[in-house]
């Protein structure tokens, strides 16, 4: 154990324990039930001279424990073992106890341990708790706080326990030390904090990418010189704005500069800069995540607290982060470039898409200084309205509301007229996203032209559209089946829709494109004539139906046919006819998941 490993000891443990408890359960499963008055057979006699030695030794202490635990898993004697572990879950032990029970055994008996299917479920909660409680000594701020005032001793040999100790505590002791370089007030201490993440070698180098976001020069000229002596090319991204920006301290453009030149050989200049910063921008903003996601798709990014003065770890959905990331470059890109329409652009886009997904879809901008949009208002209306066109061509479907409802203050009629063309916010006042539509259409309404314009019947049409409303969530379905759609009609009630069943696939086309409450569409898969797949096409190119989620009934005989269907034409599942309306909420939450973020709620329509 060394280097911090206990952080990464607990996480891998997690994992672990998860398998084995899955594995524990596959095995049980597979095992058919003793009849009941049938009683379960003695334990065989145990033969084996070394497991009778370990057992001879009667171990109480936690670390005898564990060593005759893993000895006895070793023998192929794991269930002999079982004692041994509820003792060990039993004993009382402190964190310090755990701490110095793993850092001198390691973590890798107690991850056999926790794996063992026999010695569960002790094993795998005493493995547990052993971690756990390691972890939290080892990054106790107390603890951590105590080791960094010891860097300061005359004694040389101090000095080092001190950083031997605060590897253990891994990212987290890398954050307290970069919390030393970020105060002023402790100067004195700054060599010494910087030579001590040098130490932590791994396990600072996500604190100290971090700090490299702090609005802090001489925190950043720290971190820049510790990255490039850990050789972390990483940072190089993150770097190349610092190195050549006007608008940073001397001293930051200077430590960053040097960074570069240490990792790469030189340091590129302005030209070269721009160039390696819109590759990396662009390849988050053509869809790059950043790290691996976790099985619910997030993912763990190191950020800067500037209130806490101190890296810490944020965990968001991948793609958000990836949007943060785009943004991040593209904003250092477009200050160097900032005649680089394409880098405007980009820097804008991906600023409005990551922060409509962190505050929400259906939820305003955020206000104030330094935010989003006093960014935009610097660029000005008709900048917004030509990112709005881009990112509609382009998918990217919440920077266009974004902007769609950013000029209904920083826009004007005048914007509709311009081009002598259809603007893209009328175009947008026709879009299949529900959001999209409604900003751009209030925004109009907002600016309230005096006069015709490209495409203004189209929008008088998608207002009279909207104005349908009943404020009912519908769904529209045809069933071919006798009897099953009055009782899916019956289920969709009850999960407060409002159902309207047809006949055929062209009443079904009809209904959809005629209110603007429609929610969903089921479609049998065994439609005759005018087949299913002809339909769907219709609804999906109608901008009144495009978006809206469609499960595909499933044929018992022909069930290839719905699959086939659900994956021509997302967002859509293939629904087996429930017998119950929990079923059907089940499998429409399937739906629902899939649509993702884009789907409107009935209190948002309303």
């Amino acid at each position: 154990m060394r280097f911090g490993h206990l952080g990464f000891c607990t996480m891998a443990a997690a994992a672990a324990l998860a398998l084995g408890s899955v594995s524990l359960a596959r095995d049980n499963a597979a095992q058919p039930p003793a009849p009941a008055a049938q009683q379960p057979p003695p334990p065989p006699a145990i033969t084996d001279p070394l497991v009778r030695e370990v057992l001879a030794t009667n171990p109480t202490a936690p670390e005898d424990l564990v060593v005759a635990i893993r000895t006895l898993i070793n023998l192929k004697h794991a269930a002999v073992a079982r004692p041994y572990a509820k003792a060990l879950l039993d004993a009382p032990m402190d964190d310090e106890a755990m701490f110095k029970l793993v850092q001198k055994l390691g973590s890798s008996p107690l991850m056999q341990m926790a794996a063992a299917r026999d010695v569960q479920p002790e094993g795998r909660d005493a493995a547990r708790k052993i971690l756990e409680g390691a972890e939290r000594y080892a990054t106790d701020p107390n603890r951590l706080a105590g080791l960094i005032e010891q860097l300061k001793d005359p004694a040389e040999r101090v000095r080092e326990r001190a950083i031997g100790q605060l590897r253990y505590g891994g990212a987290a002791a890398a954050s307290a030390l970069l919390g030393v370089l970020a105060d002023a007030a402790r100067a004195p201490e700054h060599r010494t904090a910087q030579q001590a993440l040098v130490e932590l070698e791994s396990n600072a180098t996500g604190p100290l990418l971090g700090a490299l976001q702090s609005d802090d020069a001489a925190l950043k000229v720290h971190a820049a010189a510790v990255l490039a002596a850990l050789e972390v090319r990483d940072a190089i991204p993150w770097l190349l704005g610092p190195a050549h920006s006007e608008q940073g301290a001397d001293e930051t453009r200077r430590a960053a500069s040097a960074a570069i030149a240490r990792l790469v050989g030189r340091s590129p200049s302005r030209e070269e800069a721009i160039a390696l910063l819109r590759q990396f921008a662009l390849k988050y903003y053509r869809g790059g995540r950043p790290g691996l996601a976790d099985s619910t798709g997030q993912v763990l990014i190191w950020d800067w607290d500037a209130e806490k003065k101190q890296s810490v770890q944020r965990l968001m959905p991948a793609e958000d982060a990836g949007w943060l990331y785009a943004y991040r470059l593209s904003r250092d890109l477009y200050a160097l470039a900032p005649e680089d329409a394409a880098a405007r652009r980009m820097y804008l886009a991906s600023l409005l898409q990551f922060e409509s997904y962190r505050q929400g879809l259906d939820k305003p901008l955020p206000e104030g200084p330094g935010g989003v949009r006093e960014a935009a208002a610097a660029l000005g209306g008709a900048a917004v309205l030509d990112v709005m066109g881009d990112s509609m061509a382009a998918g990217r479907i919440p920077a266009a509301t974004a902007c769609a409802r950013l000029l209904a203050d920083l826009g004007s009629a005048d914007l509709l007229y311009e081009r002598g063309e259809t603007a893209a916010i009328v175009r947008a006042a026709q879009h299949p996203d529900r959001r999209l539509r409604f900003a751009a259409l209030e925004t109009i309404i907002k600016w309230d032209p005096k006069k015709p314009y490209a495409g203004s019947a189209d929008v008088a049409a998608s207002l009279a559209f909207l104005a349908a409303s009943n404020g009912k969530l519908q769904a529209v379905l045809v069933d071919t089946l006798p009897g099953s759609s009055s009782r899916l009609a019956g289920f969709l009630a009850e999960l407060d829709y409002d159902p309207k069943v047809v006949g055929t696939g062209r009443d079904l086309v009809k209904q959809a494109i005629a209110s603007p409450d429609v929610g969903l569409v089921i479609v049998d898969a065994r439609l005759a004539g005018v087949g299913a797949d002809q339909i769907v096409q219709q609804l999906r190119t109608d901008s009144r139906t495009a978006a809206v989620p469609i499960a595909f009934l499933r044929d018992v005989d022909y069930p290839e046919a719905a699959e086939r269907l659900a994956r021509r034409h997302a967002p859509a599942i293939v629904l087996s006819r429930p017998s119950t309306t929990d079923e059907m909420k089940f499998q429409l939450d399937l739906l629902l998941r899939e649509v993702g973020r884009q789907y409107v709620s009935l209190a948002e329509r309303q």
